[in-house]
């Protein structure tokens, strides 16, 4: 630009012969003297334009560059970002999808000891009511038991004190219903009318 200005200034000045020359010389050379310097100027002023769009572009094609390498930069610190969260996303995918397999699997358990829980209290119900039935059945057993206990004591036990019918030593009884007729019956050893074949399970005691 500076260069541009020098040049338009330099022919604009003028020359020493024109300065000595009298007025009437310049007056005839005036009119072609104007239209160069317009020229020179209007050459100069174009040129100055050219070089300030070239340099203007140039500036605005660096700084426009810059914002793209910028852009770049974060363009690419974004997608490293993507990349992580991805990342990251897949791993809490999975341990999302182990933690519902867990929880499947403990439920799974859960309803097997609930099953088996189920299935235990009624073989205890039914144990329970087992015992109760056999406790029952002892009971009834026992209560059987003591009845023919007292009813062995009460064949054993001696007979009570009857009015007996005077007995003779030489008494003989063919049989117990002879013996029952005279009112001897039971008769046991050592007692007049005593006899084996009145004695069938030999207890000591006849006709009982």
């Amino acid at each position: 630009m500076s260069m541009v200005r020098s040049w338009a200034q330099f022919y604009k000045r003028p020359s020493k012969s024109a300065e000595g020359a009298p007025p009437q010389a310049e007056a005839g050379k005036g009119f072609f003297h104007k239209a160069t310097t317009r020229r020179i100027a209007a050459i100069a002023s174009v040129c100055a334009l050219a070089v300030g769009l070239i340099i203007g572009a140039s500036t605005a094609s660096s700084s426009a560059q810059g914002e793209i390498q910028a852009l770049e930069g974060t363009v690419a610190k974004v997608e490293a970002s993507n990349i992580e969260l991805e990342a990251a996303a897949e791993e809490a995918n999975q341990d999302a999808e182990k933690a519902l397999e867990d929880a499947e699997r403990s439920k799974r358990a859960a309803d097997a000891v609930r099953t088996s829980l189920t299935s235990t209290t009624a073989k205890v119900s039914e144990l329970e009511t087992q015992v109760l039935a056999a406790q029952a059945e002892i009971t009834t057993r026992d209560s059987r038991i003591a009845e023919l206990e007292s009813q062995v004591a009460s064949r054993r036990a001696p007979a009570a004190a009857v009015p007996a019918t005077p007995r003779t030593a030489s008494a003989y009884y063919e049989n117990c219903t002879a013996a029952r007729a005279a009112g001897a019956a039971p008769v046991r050893v050592g007692q007049a009318g005593y006899g084996r074949h009145l004695d069938r399970d030999g207890d000591g005691v006849g006709c009982e």
